[in-house]
């Protein structure tokens, strides 16, 4: 038996962006934004609106989605906890 190279070792050139001539593919403008939410602007938000963080993504709530998490949150709490009554 021969021994051979594992098949899904690449080379550079044989890489997934030499397809594009070599040049980094461009992140999606959204995902660059959410990145760039800084201290600053997490400061300087009004009041009723809430910052929710998920999956390294900032999203900015209104006041009804915060309602909403609320709900959700309290919710998920009182599933969680046993059951007092029975």
């Amino acid at each position: 038996m021969s021994a051979e190279p594992a098949r899904n070792t690449r080379t550079r050139s044989e890489g997934p962006s030499a397809a594009n001539g070599g040049e980094q593919p461009q992140p999606d403008p959204l995902q660059v934004r959410q990145a760039l939410v800084t201290a600053a602007e997490l400061k300087s938000l009004k009041p009723g609106r809430a910052v929710y963080a998920r999956s390294g993504g900032v999203f900015l709530l209104s006041s009804r989605d915060e309602q909403l998490a609320r709900a959700t949150d309290e919710l998920a709490k009182l599933q969680e906890a046993p059951s007092k009554q029975q």
